[in-house]
């Protein structure tokens, strides 16, 4: 099946949504699937350490709907 898109949060059961996205780039699995991490962590330092752990993007909840749509443009095309 193809994966155009992972939507991770930072708080998950069993990782951490840096523990995810550091083992899936690390695996070489779907490698290129962008991954946005969607989370009520905010500030630079956590939104930093997404970017250098391989995250693509970052939103923090609570967020409108213009403001997912406007971050996930940036990866998917309207089909």
């Amino acid at each position: 099946f193809n994966i155009d898109l992972i939507l991770c949060d930072w708080n998950m059961p069993n990782m951490t949504g840096i523990d995810f996205v550091k083992a899936l780039r690390g695996s070489g699995q779907k490698s290129n699937v962008p991954i946005v991490m969607v989370t009520t962590e905010g500030g630079e330092s956590k939104i930093e350490e997404a970017k250098n752990s391989g995250a693509n993007g970052y939103l923090t909840k609570p967020f409108t709907p213009d403001q997912l749509k406007s971050k996930l443009g940036n990866f998917l095309l309207v089909k």
